[in-house]
């Protein structure tokens, strides 16, 4: 049962919102200590009337592009992040998106078959590891 000092604790939830950005690609992003890792991730029933695609089946494979390296360079940099994964649109053009920077990870549930993330954030820890 919610009490009144329950009440008084509850806040409005701040929103946020963005413009769509019409998509060719999306991405997920790894940074680890400099290393830059992403996957392209395309729905397998690509629905136009989907708004929300988090939980429908993706086919995900490495992405490669030294624009998009610098730039994960410059947002870890700028936020003095170590790790983050990010979600990064590509547009027609090829111009890339940033929609978010997540601190925490989150690296293995979009992960392409071959653990191509996973694998860049295991070396790259266990390479920091043994330099200590």
């Amino acid at each position: 049962a919610i009490t009144s000092s329950d009440q008084n604790l509850q806040q409005p939830c701040p929103a946020f919102y963005q413009r769509q950005v019409e998509y060719e690609t999306e991405l997920r992003v790894a940074y680890v200590f400099g290393e830059v890792a992403a996957v392209s991730q395309q729905p397998e029933d690509d629905n136009p009337d989907l708004i929300d695609k988090r939980y429908v089946d993706m086919v995900r494979a490495p992405f490669h592009s030294r624009e998009l390296i610098r730039q994960a360079r410059s947002v870890a940099c700028t936020t003095n992040l170590n790790v983050f994964t990010a979600d990064v649109l590509v547009d027609r053009s090829g111009q890339f998106w940033w929609i978010d920077v997540n601190p925490d990870g989150l690296f293995c549930a979009a992960d392409s078959l071959d653990g191509h993330l996973l694998a860049t954030v295991g070396n790259e820890f266990s390479r920091k590891a043994a330099a200590r």
